[in-house]
């Protein structure tokens, strides 16, 4: 019964149900990692931009301390000694409190600011350059897992055997109905 049903069926169907599968196979697995590729190349393209970013924002807080701006130095007292103006608080995430012992943050010296500037600890302007420089450019998204049939299908281990079957159908849809139903 199967057979008669076999040769029931038009040739032209088992091409396209062929064609097809064989395409299916042969095109998900590299369109998935052109997906992947463009994804990286946009993430190369805009990590590139951050160094740019990063120096235009080092090169304000210079402009700006080259012209004695007050919360310019100010913030730098206080990311980098902790220090804020007496009767003023920050507003941190930090256990300790900020201690008032210079009058004002213009009291620390040009050599003090250097000092603590190339300290051995984590540079916080660095980070907040980078942080600004983050801010500044647009990271893309990573593309969306796509877990469907057809990828388990095309892409996992049974690929070998759907693309067997897309040659099979190839080949009974190229056979001329007399060898079909011969075939019986």
């Amino acid at each position: 019964m199967a057979y008669r049903m076999l040769n029931a069926l038009p040739a032209w169907l088992f091409l396209i149900s062929g064609l097809v599968i064989v395409a299916a196979v042969v095109l998900v697995g590299p369109m998935l990692e052109l997906r992947q590729l463009e994804y990286d190349r946009q993430r190369i393209e805009a990590e590139a931009k951050l160094p740019r970013h990063e120096r235009e924002a080092l090169e304000q807080m210079h402009e700006a301390l080259l012209a004695n701006d007050p919360a310019t130095i100010e913030r730098l007292a206080l990311v980098y000694r902790n220090l804020v103006r007496p009767g003023s608080s920050a507003l941190l995430p930090r256990e300790t409190a900020p201690s008032p012992l210079h009058e004002t943050p213009e009291e620390l010296s040009p050599r003090e600011l250097d000092l603590l500037i190339h300290s051995d600890a984590p540079n916080p302007i660095e980070a907040w350059a980078r942080d600004v420089a983050r801010a500044r450019v647009d990271l893309p998204e990573p593309p969306d897992e796509v877990e469907t049939t057809l990828v388990r299908l095309t892409t996992g281990p049974r690929r070998k055997a759907v693309l067997a079957l897309g040659v099979v159908l190839l080949m009974l849809g190229m056979l001329p109905p007399a060898e079909r139903s011969h075939r019986r």
